[in-house]
């Protein structure tokens, strides 16, 4: 782009004169978007690069221009991408489309539910009659997102007067009072 402009000659008393312009080349994908599978919580990188240089992305998650901050982080350079740094199971199948001009690339992000370890399991419990007791837990994830549901019986048990249920850093406790 730096050879555009006005070119001339002279040979004596005669002159000759042409414009040069110069079009951008246009943008060609070397590596292209690819599908991404990742577990919930883990980040998720989407890459790729261009043949031209100085041109700027934009990127979009589900049709929804995304910038770099909160989720997201952006960067440019040999190799544009965009990575979600906490990916949830809301992210799942989400589509991930950059554009150079008219030119795009798309991928998918699958998200896995990440397996949840018992840490300490539940311990059998004798009680006299009318004493309180509690039953508890403990997982190797404090932030689960999974729903908890406490059973006696194969019943479900709500939170009453007779049933407390705390959670706190991953340990699931049910204290049952009489």
């Amino acid at each position: 782009m730096a050879d555009a402009g006005r070119y001339s000659v002279r040979v004596g008393d005669i002159e000759s004169t042409a414009d040069l312009s110069v079009a951008a080349a246009p943008v060609r994908f070397r590596n292209r978007l690819v599908n991404t599978e990742v577990k919930e919580k883990a980040s998720a990188t989407f890459e790729c690069s261009v043949s031209t240089k100085d041109v700027k992305p934009v990127w979009t998650v589900n049709g929804e221009v995304v910038k770099t901050g909160g989720k997201y982080t952006i960067k440019s350079g040999d190799v544009h991408s965009l990575t979600f740094k906490k990916v949830t199971l809301a992210d799942h199948k989400a589509e991930v489309k950059v554009s150079f001009g008219d030119v795009s690339s798309a991928a998918e992000l699958q998200v896995n539910e990440k397996a949840i370890k018992v840490l300490s399991k539940m311990k059998n419990v004798k009680s006299r009659s009318g004493k309180p007791v509690e039953f508890s837990c403990e997982i190797d994830d404090p932030d689960v997102d999974s729903p908890v549901q406490w059973y006696k019986d194969d019943k479900p048990i709500k939170p009453s007067s007779k049933y407390e249920m705390v959670k706190r850093n991953g340990k699931y406790t049910l204290k049952v009072k009489d």
